[in-house]
This record gives C-alpha cells, sequence and structure tokens, in this order.
C-alpha cells in the first residue's frame, strides 16, 4: 500500500464510520480524507455503506480491506 495517509485511514476504519470521524481520528483536512477514502474505494479496500446520500456518507471495509489492514498491523 502506498501512502501514509492512505494507511493512517486504513488503521482506524475498524467499522463503519462518517467521513468527519474519519476526519478527527486521522488529523487529514476533509479533502484529503474523502480523497483518500476515494482512492481506498477505487482499489476495493473500502465501500460507501449509503451511496444514496449525498451527506453523512458512512464508509467502511470491504473484507480485501480488512485482510490488509490484519497484515499491517
Amino acid at each position: 500500500m502506498r501512502g501514509k495517509q492512505r494507511k493512517k485511514v486504513l488503521l482506524i476504519l475498524d467499522g463503519p464510520a462518517l467521513v468527519s470521524e474519519i476526519k478527527g481520528k486521522t488529523n487529514l483536512s476533509l479533502a484529503e480524507t474523502s480523497r483518500v477514502l476515494r482512492g481506498l474505494v477505487e482499489q476495493g479496500l473500502a465501500e460507501c455503506k449509503n451511496p444514496e446520500d449525498h451527506l453523512g456518507r458512512v464508509y467502511g471495509l470491504t473484507d480485501k480491506g480488512y485482510n490488509l489492514q490484519k497484515k499491517i498491523k
């Protein structure tokens, strides 16, 4: 996995979380958090649990993401 920010987000996602919660736990800006989450989704490591909602989006790890998280912890 490339990027300290992606690793940081991957490690704190232990369950579904709002973007604002992820932002608060990682000390990344909202823009950085959103960019990192998009990258994790594109890699199949995370997914948006409520894609129909435009506000209050919830993200969580996929099985692939959990497996990678276990390897790097």
